[in-house]
């Protein structure tokens, strides 16, 4: 645990020594660059979290060769983007979580989260996303997704089985209006589905 230390970057080989780490704490540092191969040795590693810095952009370099990984904290950063294929290097992976709430997130690319086929949690919440079809949610299977705290209205009638593809969808804390909401939650009980509003 390397916590509220003003590190500002991380360097690749800094860990090297540590090949049997499972769990790495980075969070409320001042880290706004970390080398694409600076986790390359961390192969045991369960979890990783880099939440509360000054990132901008992902790499999925960092999670390669990870067979373990199960949970990955990037909370509370400046990423605007969550562009394609970023975490392509975890294909096939079961039971990830992935926290992406409290950034700036401006896009959310089609096939950003291709390859997180099984996800026990992605966390979405606090983007400001105003709208949401879904289309960068198609073929994951995930058991709860966070999309509280956004200023999403509402979601088409057309696009609620691409939405609403986890078990349970929390959208808590959306300005959702009435009449959209109410059809949220009888589609949600015609498909067996929890949205929690």
């Amino acid at each position: 645990m390397i916590q509220y230390n003003n590190i500002s970057k991380i360097d690749a080989g800094i860990f090297n020594n540590l090949p049997t780490l499972t769990y790495l704490e980075l969070g409320d540092n001042e880290i706004s660059f970390i080398d694409p191969h600076a986790f390359d040795n961390l192969t045991r590693l369960t979890s990783l979290r880099l939440n509360n810095n000054k990132l901008t952009e992902i790499d999925s370099h960092w999670f390669e060769d990870k067979p373990d990984l199960k949970k990955i904290h990037l909370a509370g950063n400046s990423i605007r983007k969550i562009s394609a294929d970023q975490f392509a290097s975890l294909k096939g992976k079961k039971s990830m979580s992935v926290y992406l709430g409290d950034n700036p997130v401006e896009t959310i690319e089609d096939d950003a989260f291709k390859g997180l086929e099984d996800l026990s949690v992605l966390s979405l919440k606090n983007l400001n996303l105003t709208t949401i079809t879904g289309t960068f949610l198609q073929e994951l299977k995930i058991k709860k997704l966070e999309l509280n705290r956004n200023q999403i209205k509402c979601v088409e009638e057309k696009d609620f089985d691409k939405v609403f593809v986890a078990e349970t969808t929390n959208m808590r804390e959306n300005p959702l209006q009435a009449e959209c909401l109410n059809k949220i939650q009888q589609w949600a009980q015609k498909h067996n589905k929890t949205v929690v509003t």
